[in-house]
């Protein structure tokens, strides 16, 4: 015998669908007919974020709205990310650690153990200079593109994905994070004060095979994804204050060897690394997250040479040299300290300071350059004989080749250039005269992009000089993007 459902009321019967689904429609008011006192049977959404593959349990939750009946939705703020391309680890951004191992960087992989030895206790390890902040509610999402690189998972190899802190072969101190222990196994751990919670032994993800590491601390829970999956979740332990003792925890990311050698070499391939505070839309200034990146325009970039891009030498004074408006004759840096003799002719550009934006490749690419602020300060160091000197500044920027008459073209670009202000000078002006500081801030900032040149320039529309030197000090206040 069938089944109908009908209406006591109206005799209407429910209906069924194709695939013999009783069709429902929930009820379109808090309490169903309107009645206060009668039970809610309204239906309310919620969000799964994941299956339960690994944990067994699907993760969901509910929405969230504000006092305003807003839907509450979370914007993150990037804090740092790094890609390792070219051929050397970026000194400004990575401490690196070594015992025995080596590291190379090649096809846009840093490779812990580039050499694939099996010896006892060695080690390879990176961690970030800085640190990186959890506030509150707000989780801190770590995200590393790696392969686990060995026939399978070893024992008596350590290999660890995360944040931390930690030296030579000892455990973390503080920090959470995957860790494919000497035991053979794969575990997610919280250390914290030199205490370790951990999972129970996880399948580890496969060998050889690039994965999508996650690690996100929360104020009483740290989770770990691998390839969008959850494969844990711990809860702060309960004698913890929080999920890590150090609220500015760096990076750690490390491969090693304990006494007994493993049965074959490990090698760790990282490709990327990102981290993100979730939920907290803070409005950061972009070029504030540049910086914070390790993106400020005095230090050189990933696959560039490290180092200040300014032309500073330690306890050396510059070469003097005559400007001329062809060549870098007083030498390349993004703005530092340069010497120009008194004797350019008049009315003739000459070029104080050059750089070039390092040109990009398939195998190396670079960064474009983002100009927002110049000062150029000068002092007469020997003194002038001839004059006045009246220097008229300018920063020409954007042309493909050192020279100020390079000429716009299908394959080449002439300089753009921007008026910075004038410096005078008397005639027979003596040591340690200054010319007025030359300020200026450029909103919005120039661009100067990968194989092009920014220089700053003087012209002398007063007298020319017969002898005399001017020391220049160039600042150049941007980010690399």
């Amino acid at each position: 015998m069938d089944a109908v459902i009908r209406d006591s009321l109206t005799a209407a019967g429910a209906e069924v669908t194709a695939a013999r689904e009783v069709r429902v429609i929930s009820p379109g008011t808090l309490n169903g007919d309107g009645n206060p006192s009668v039970p809610g049977n309204y239906s309310t959404a919620i969000f799964e974020s994941d299956a339960g593959s690994i944990t067994t349990s699907p993760t969901q939750k509910q929405g969230d709205i504000s006092a305003n009946y807003r839907q509450r939705v979370g914007v993150d703020t990037l804090l740092f990310s790094d890609q390792f391309n070219g051929a050397a680890l970026n000194s400004a951004l990575w401490s690196s650690n070594l015992v025995t191992y080596s590291t190379a960087i090649s096809g846009g992989f840093l490779t812990l153990n580039s050499t694939s030895l099996t010896t006892v206790n060695a080690v390879a390890r990176i961690s970030s200079y800085r640190g990186f902040p959890s506030y509150g509610s707000y989780p801190l999402q770590l995200e590393v593109e790696a392969i686990y690189a060995s026939p399978a998972v070893q024992a008596n190899n350590t290999t660890e994905i995360g944040y931390g802190f930690a030296t030579g072969t000892a455990a973390p101190t503080d920090g959470a994070f995957f860790r494919y222990s000497a035991a053979g196994e794969f575990r997610c751990v919280i250390a914290y004060n030199s205490s370790e919670s951990q999972s129970v032994a996880l399948p580890p993800p496969s060998v050889n095979v690039r994965h999508h590491y996650a690690v996100v601390i929360g104020n009483n829970f740290v989770e770990y994804w691998i390839d969008n999956v959850l494969h844990a979740n711990l809860p702060v332990p309960p004698g913890n204050g929080m999920a890590v003792l150090n609220q500015n925890t760096p990076v750690l990311i490390r491969t090693y060897n304990g006494a007994t050698a493993p049965a074959a070499a490990v090698q760790l391939k990282i490709a990327s690394c990102a981290i993100s505070l979730g939920d907290m839309n803070c409005v950061k200034d972009w070029s504030h997250i540049q910086s914070g990146m390790g993106g400020h325009s005095a230090q050189g970039q990933s696959g560039m040479a490290m180092g200040s891009t300014a032309l500073f030498a330690n306890n050396t004074n510059p070469t003097v040299a005559v400007p001329t408006n062809t060549t870098a004759a007083l030498g390349a840096g993004l703005g530092g300290n340069f010497w120009s003799t008194n004797s350019l002719a008049v009315n003739t550009d000459g070029i104080i300071s050059s750089y070039q934006v390092p040109p990009a490749s398939a195998s190396s690419p670079q960064k474009t350059l983002y100009i927002s602020k110049v000062r150029v300060d000068t002092i007469v160091q020997t003194v002038l004989a001839g004059g006045p000197a009246l220097l008229q500044w300018g920063l020409a920027f954007g042309h493909t080749a050192v020279s100020l008459a390079t000429a716009e073209g299908p394959t080449s670009k002439a300089p753009r250039r921007i008026a910075l202000g004038f410096q005078p000078f008397v005639a027979a002006a003596a040591v340690g005269a200054q010319g007025t500081s030359v300020m200026v801030d450029i909103d919005p900032p120039i661009l100067v992009q990968p194989g092009e040149f920014v220089q700053t320039i003087y012209r002398n529309i007063g007298t020319v000089g017969t002898t005399g030197t001017f020391a220049h000090l160039v600042t150049f206040s941007g980010y690399w993007e």
